[in-house]
């Protein structure tokens, strides 16, 4: 299952917010720096589809705040 997020740094707390068009907002705690927000967002999407962090992977926007995630099955396939 592939989703669309748009990242917020720097936010008091970390969280996943559903929105009308299915996309998400993700407010993160971490900055930009040193792929730390990256890794917060993988380890906050983990958390809420209950899925090991290995399973999730950004596809596209690496570098910017509009991503593109995919959230894989236990067997690698796309959920």
């Amino acid at each position: 299952m592939r989703i669309k997020v748009k990242v917020k740094t720097r936010k008091k707390e970390s969280k996943l917010i559903l929105l009308e068009d299915n996309s998400y907002i993700a407010s993160l705690k971490s900055s930009p720096t040193k792929n730390m927000a990256n890794k917060e967002l993988i380890d906050l999407v983990a958390e809420n589809f209950n899925v090991p962090k290995s399973l999730v992977k950004i596809k596209v926007g690496h570098y910017t705040p509009l991503k593109v995630l995919e959230i894989s099955d236990q067997k690698g396939l796309g959920l």
